[in-house]
């Protein structure tokens, strides 16, 4: 993952460049994380025509899991 000009967390896989989000966003660390696991997943290429939109749910889920562990660990309300 590298820092873009633009603010933005980058990586380039396959010749394309995905924009993850803020850059040290948990948002693009997570975007990042699925995005390599779905390459992985994949013997090292991506679905024809990927998109990170098909990732986002796994995403927003993943990060509000980790919202909820981390009031649980605090004791807090949220």
């Amino acid at each position: 993952m590298r820092h873009h000009l633009s603010g933005q967390a980058a990586v380039s896989i396959g010749g394309k460049d995905f924009y993850l989000g803020k850059w040290e966003s948990p948002e693009a660390s997570a975007r990042h994380a699925y995005l390599i696991a779905e390459y992985k997943r994949n013997r090292c290429v991506l679905p024809h025509g990927f998109d990170l939109k098909e990732i986002e749910p796994l995403v927003e889920e993943f990060l509000a899991q980790s919202a909820l562990a981390m009031c649980i660990r605090r004791h807090t309300a949220c």
